[in-house]
């Protein structure tokens, strides 16, 4: 279950970095921080306020699934965004062996 979420932030990082970024580039990195899995998906594309998305205000669907699935498995997501400068996600989930399989 943790695999398929992974894969499906991923999956929906990288269809907002090709729907809204107006990128040339996007980065995916996928590495270990003690007991977390971290998966960072970074773009070079057109970016937006990240300032203006809280907790229960999250405007756009896609980010918001995002976040719900990476709590349904005890992750978390943060994004860092700014208007002209590219998008940075990072996922965190404790790590599990059917993560790294």
């Amino acid at each position: 279950a943790t695999e398929v979420q992974v894969i499906r932030i991923i999956q929906e990082a990288l269809t907002n970095v090709r729907k809204h970024a107006r990128a040339s580039h996007a980065w995916v990195r996928i590495g270990s921080e003690g007991d977390q899995v971290v998966v960072s998906i970074e773009d070079d594309g057109q970016g937006f306020d990240a300032t203006r998305i809280k907790r229960g205000d999250w405007p756009h669907f896609g980010l918001q699934t995002m976040k719900e699935r990476a709590e349904s498995v005890r992750g978390t997501l943060e994004i860092a965004s700014n208007p002209g400068r590219g998008t940075r996600l990072v996922f965190k989930v404790p790590q599990a062996a059917e993560v790294l399989a």
